[in-house]
């Protein structure tokens, strides 16, 4: 399933491309993702999104880190119902699954190629926005 992005944003520490139900984030390597840069992508997800239920994926091409505060402030959002993270190695997968321990009020799953991510996403969407 290959589907092309509606709008790509430039952010100061990565790249985001919004979808009709999702968004796709790559961010740079090394980058540190605290609170500021959680703030700076909530300015551009959530006027997008509006009130509608979309999911986020977070392709993982380079190793960066991620303050697990500021990321499960950032799944606290009603309308933001599933977090996919794609993790090409081990340790990708096992700071993933930290994540997912930490993460209330969404679905968070790890997934080895943004295919699987992808309709695993949208999927969970679907059902959110039928329940």
């Amino acid at each position: 399933m290959i589907l092309e992005p509606s709008s790509i944003e430039k952010l100061s520490f990565g790249e985001l491309s919004l979808f009709k139900e999702h968004a796709v984030i790559e961010c740079f390597l090394g980058e540190d993702i605290g609170h500021v840069e959680i703030e700076e992508l909530s300015k551009v997800l959530f006027p997008y999104f509006k009130n509608r239920m979309f999911g986020l994926i977070a392709n993982r091409v380079n190793q960066y880190s991620v303050n697990l505060v500021a990321i499960s402030n950032l799944f606290s959002a009603k309308n933001l119902v599933a977090g996919a993270i794609i993790a090409y190695s081990q340790i990708g997968k096992s700071t993933a699954s930290i994540e997912d321990s930490v993460i209330e009020g969404a679905s968070i799953e790890v997934f080895s190629n943004l295919e699987q991510a992808t309709t695993w996403t949208l999927a969970q969407v679907s059902n959110k926005k039928l329940a």
